[in-house]
């Protein structure tokens, strides 16, 4: 199993919020070491998320973003599979964007569902689940074919518990 996170669940290993502990859980799994696929949008978001933060954050808040901030960083660099955004994955968006016009994602939740389907082109003999807090995004992702994991509902032991004989999609 292999698993894609969007920002809205990765920025949770970071901040504390809803999801953190089940995020930080699933992290800490061996079972799930070398599994992580993010994009560079993906790592951009969590960025950004991290800097909107600081701005608003206490003296204590901007030394918790400084220590976040190095371990996304930390993270990036050894424990995540970065998947560089290129000229295909625009066009693949396009495509999904047609497919699902009526679902109202946005511009980087269709380049994170494109970067998704790159990753399992890329590991073919594995099940990809597709890690978001995003209600909307978990709901494209579902209806795209992928299972999904939502930190603030669901515990890593749950994924645990599916085989290949009971892989459905749905969150």
């Amino acid at each position: 199993m292999i698993l894609f996170l969007d920002a809205s669940a990765l920025v949770k290993l970071y901040l504390e919020e809803s999801g953190s502990s089940a995020m930080r859980d699933m992290f800490e799994a061996r079972r799930f070491s070398g599994r992580f696929y993010i994009s560079d949008y993906v790592g951009l978001e969590v960025f950004v998320r991290l800097h909107k933060h600081k701005r608003s954050a206490s003296r204590q808040g901007r030394r918790a973003f400084q220590h976040g901030l190095r371990q996304f960083e930390t993270h990036r660099a050894r424990n995540f599979n970065v998947l560089a955004l290129e000229r295909h994955l625009l066009l693949d968006a396009e495509v999904l964007a047609t497919r699902f016009t009526d679902s109202g994602a946005g511009t980087l939740d269709l380049i994170h569902l494109a970067s998704a389907f790159q990753v399992q082109r890329n590991v073919p003999d594995e099940k990809l689940v597709f890690v978001a807090a995003d209600r909307k995004l978990r709901h494209v992702a579902q209806r795209a074919g992928f299972r999904t994991f939502d930190p603030e509902q669901e515990r890593p032991e749950d994924l645990a518990r599916i085989s290949d004989n009971a892989w459905s999609t749905g969150g």
